[in-house]
């Protein structure tokens, strides 16, 4: 089970009666910083404004003059770049220290919502009629975001300071273009200049964007979200929260002694043996999965562990089955890199779904075995992980001897476990948790395991493909 920081990340809301003073004072100084920061935020924005204005309009008007005063000592267009050179690290300063001041206001807010939690305040569902992301109406502290959207007043700092800067960039690049005799180019030097304004202007606005980010953000899951918003796949709002929710599941699977070690090495052996490999695709199960939609083989999924994580936690739409698969994948990279092997294996026994409207490991125990359990048999951990990939609660019992098959031919199973995995499935269709006909009882009874040749699937699988590939090519050929 992967080690967390209790105290830090998963807040209990709770004190005793002798701290309840010391709860308020602490709710009422946490209310007033906001209230102060939100402050200086807005004078330093409103400041920001009226003196970039006017120190772009003297700027525009007096550049070229202080440039020449300049060519005294140094050469007109060192001169100019020195300047340009000064104003973008100027601009890359004031960003930092609004972006400093975003983030100091969020952590206060947080703040006053956990101690709002402690103290019983709650609103229910009613948001006091205020948009989401203000603070008032906030039940859950990792709602409050850095970053609300650009159209948020914590951006309109960047937006202002990004855009002054881009004007007298753009005039000092104009003046700079003349002084080095570009005038005679082909293209018109103010075509060119604008666009190097509007560049500079797109990156300050993406270094601010960077310095708002969330833990668990990256660059690769912000470019994930504007793929998802182009493919038209629907993702979760609010991504912190998931992962805190996911691993507040890992906090509760260790808080009842589940001993995730065993079940995990079953899940990796079955669903994903390149896991620890990978960095979050496997090239193997990109292969297979593209053959089966193409339809050269039969249906496979070919999804890692990672992807199956992210498709569960992350994406909302799961029926636009190609273009989600272009968001998992791009998620599972980025997720990769912020959570580690270990940790991803705990979230996924710990969130993915076993059964209708059970989540979890723990969850799952409740619901097949009766109660949870700290040591679960090889056998309990097989059956537990051939229920995450059964959505509909049925049973396919040619599948289940396969898994078997592999399983005790890479000695994780014996036969006394293969004895205790059927009755498992007796007991659970007699209690009606498994959808089963009596033909397919007795044929997981006393069906024999298919020899599994674990060495030769990947053979196996290019033959298959090829001989697929040649009989559609000699059909096309009769047709023609």
């Amino acid at each position: 089970m992967a080690e967390i920081n209790w105290k830090k990340d998963f807040p209990t809301y709770g004190y005793d009666h002798q701290s309840r003073d010391v709860v308020l004072e602490e709710y009422k100084a946490a209310g007033k910083v906001v209230e102060a920061e939100e402050r200086i935020f807005g004078s330093a924005t409103n400041v920001a404004a009226i003196l970039g204005a006017i120190f772009t309009s003297i700027a525009v008007g007096s550049l070229a003059k202080l440039s020449e005063s300049i060519t005294v000592f140094f050469n007109l267009a060192y001169s100019l770049i020195g300047i340009l050179l000064v104003l973008i690290l100027a601009t890359f300063v004031i960003l930092a220290n609004f972006a400093e001041r975003r983030r100091s206001i969020v952590y206060a807010e947080r703040k006053v919502v956990v101690l709002r939690r402690m103290l019983g305040v709650y609103y229910g569902r009613i948001q006091l009629i205020l948009p989401k992301g203000r603070i008032e109406g906030e039940e859950q502290p990792l709602y409050l975001k850095f970053f609300p959207g650009w159209l948020s007043s914590a951006a309109f700092p960047c937006l202002i300071v990004s855009a002054l800067s881009s004007a007298v960039a753009f005039y000092a690049l104009v003046v700079l273009w003349k002084s080095i005799g570009r005038t005679s180019a082909t293209v018109p030097p103010a075509v060119e200049v604008t666009l190097l304004a509007v560049a500079f202007f797109v990156i300050l606005c993406c270094s601010y964007r960077f310095l708002l980010m969330e833990e668990n953000e990256s660059l690769a899951v912000l470019f994930a979200r504007k793929m998802a918003r182009v493919l038209r796949v629907k993702l979760v709002d609010d991504m912190e929260y998931v992962i805190y929710r996911s691993r507040l599941s890992v906090v509760e699977t260790a808080r009842v002694n589940v001993d995730s070690g065993r079940i995990s090495k079953i899940l990796v052996f079955l669903e994903d043996k390149q896991f620890h490999l990978h960095n979050g695709l496997s090239l193997q199960g990109s292969v297979r999965a593209a053959a089966s939609m193409a339809g050269v083989t039969r249906s496979s999924g070919g999804s890692t562990l990672s992807q199956q994580l992210v498709r569960s936690l992350f994406i909302v739409d799961q029926t636009k089955k190609y273009r989600r698969k272009i968001v998992e994948a791009i998620l599972a990279l980025a997720f990769d890199r912020i959570i580690d092997k270990s940790e991803q294996l705990d979230m996924y026994l710990s969130s993915v779904r076993y059964d209708h409207k059970v989540y979890g490991v723990v969850a799952a125990q409740v619901h097949f075995f009766g109660t949870p359990i700290s040591s679960m048999s090889p056998a309990q951990c097989f059956f537990l992980i051939e229920r995450i990939s059964n959505v509909r609660r049925k049973i396919l019992v040619h599948k289940i001897l396969y898994m078997l098959a592999q399983c005790k031919s890479a000695n994780l199973l014996t036969a006394s476990d293969v004895d205790e995995i059927r009755d498992i499935y007796e007991v659970c269709i007699e209690r009606d948790l498994i959808t089963a006909t009596e033909n397919e009882r007795q044929s997981l009874r006393y069906s024999v395991l298919p020899l599994a040749k674990i060495t030769g699937r990947k053979r196996a699988f290019a033959r298959q493909v090829l001989n697929n590939v040649l009989s559609k090519l000699l059909r096309l050929r009769l047709l023609v």
